[in-house]
């Protein structure tokens, strides 16, 4: 059966008011909306204060780890991005690894990467730090009159390739042999 979408407009009686937030936080601004059935019932926004640290997300990234921070991990781009991994300093900063789950519109964000990082202590100074990183590609799969899935690329083409009863479709797995070729490119900035 199709997953079932929760209705935010449908309320339990007409009289019962219904409101959502919704939040677009930009690089340079931010900004809130109070939106009900009616339309929009108030709005705020600001300039974003991180501006202070550089203009761009590469120079806060950069203002932050000189500051100390050992990992920065982000996923604003909605695409796998470029991770940077310093095992002489014990730093990684991921640009960004895509969208956990996606409505798969957009050919590269249909897949995305779930990270694990390794971090190990000194017994001698006590002192932690990054000392690697792996990662799993993932894929939502949107099939036609089947639930929206995420799920790990290697074991459902597996699954395709066996016949498993559930396995994905064949435009499916075309989709996640590219994504496998595509991940690493974007991974190391080969884009």
């Amino acid at each position: 059966p199709p997953a079932q979408v929760w209705d935010p407009w449908v309320a339990q009686t007409d009289d019962e008011p219904v409101y959502m937030a919704a939040f677009d936080l930009g690089t340079t601004s931010l900004a809130g909306f109070l939106v009900s059935r009616a339309g929009t019932v108030a709005r705020a926004g600001m300039r974003n204060p991180q501006t202070q640290y550089g203009a761009d997300v590469i120079s806060r990234i950069e203002h932050v780890l000189a500051g100390g921070a050992d990992a920065i991990i982000g996923t604003h781009s909605h695409q796998v991005q470029q991770i940077q991994y310093d095992p002489e300093a014990g730093t990684l900063v991921a640009y960004s690894l895509g969208d956990f789950i996606s409505n798969g519109v957009y050919a590269e964000s249909a897949y995305s990467i779930i990270l694990d990082v390794e971090i190990t202590k000194d017994s001698r100074s006590g002192e932690a730090r990054i000392s690697g990183y792996s990662y799993t590609p993932i894929f939502t799969v949107t099939e036609e009159n089947k639930p929206v899935r995420v799920v790990r690329i290697a074991e459902a083409m597996r699954a395709y390739e066996e016949k498993y009863m559930e396995a994905v479709e064949k435009s499916t797995y075309e989709a996640m042999e590219k994504a496998l070729k595509r991940i690493p490119e974007r991974i190391t900035a080969e884009v």
